[in-house]
């Protein structure tokens, strides 16, 4: 049986998750100031797995038992995090803005989600983009 305590933690780590996900775009456009995209990312991968390796012994995380899972873990995050991340630092560094990215991402995410993004707010979004460039 779930405690107080325990339900008010397990909703709150939703709006920590949408915290700390929206707040890396605004991280990359200052990073990239300082760093290459693939170093960027590489350098965003050893301190989250420092971080996330002590919350995880701390914690005394589930440990994947077997090969298969261990695979699954690894192929999940180098998809999402390497392709996905990887392809957003090359385009905030190829001059789009975290904005149209952001958009993007959320265009390119499942049926249900990406719904949460209005068709106007997307042109909207394009035409002040274009707008910024033409005036550059």
């Amino acid at each position: 049986m779930a405690t107080a305590a325990h339900a008010r933690r397990q909703l709150a780590f939703p709006f920590l998750f949408v915290l700390l996900w929206s707040t890396g775009f605004i991280a990359v456009k200052y990073g990239l100031a300082y760093a290459p995209p693939f170093k960027f990312l590489l350098y965003r991968f050893v301190l989250v797995e420092a971080l996330m390796g002590a919350v995880a012994l701390a914690t005394r995380a589930v440990w994947p038992s077997t090969f298969a899972e261990l695979a699954h873990v690894v192929v999940a995050g180098w998809l999402v995090h390497g392709l996905y991340l990887g392809g957003v630092l090359v385009a905030v560094a190829s001059g789009m803005s975290a904005r149209v990215t952001a958009a993007a991402s959320a265009l390119a995410s499942p049926p249900g989600v990406s719904r949460a993004l209005a068709k106007s707010k997307w042109t909207s979004t394009v035409l002040r983009e274009s707008r910024g460039r033409a005036a550059r």
